[in-house]
């Protein structure tokens, strides 16, 4: 399946989507409280942010490199920060569920 917008292009599985980043933009700013994620750059530039909901209000930013794995698990707010021309990978421990996508007031 896909979907797009004039951010992106989604390209979905059950358990894996391609992102296709048209222009720059952020994406992600949720957290899942059952999914766990594994995210990998394959193209272009990124910064993931990264924070516990249920813990300190600190946010770890990390420039990603390419190829190497992510992971972000439940009760992790995650955002990406993408340049335009980049492609991310997502690999899910479980099908995508739009009611375990969880937005943050303040990140």
């Amino acid at each position: 399946m896909m979907h797009e917008d004039e951010r992106r292009k989604l390209f979905e599985w059950p358990v894996a989507k391609r992102l296709e980043i048209k222009s720059a933009c952020v994406i992600g700013n949720h957290y899942h409280k059952l999914k766990t994620e594994v995210f990998v750059l394959c193209d272009g530039a990124a910064t993931l942010s990264r924070r516990n909901v249920n813990g300190s209000k600190a946010v770890y930013y990390t420039r990603m490199r390419f190829g190497r794995e992510y992971e972000v698990g439940p009760g992790v707010w995650h955002s990406f920060n993408m340049a335009a021309g980049s492609v991310l990978m997502c690999l899910a421990s479980e099908q995508h569920n739009p009611e375990d996508d969880h937005l943050v007031d303040q990140a």
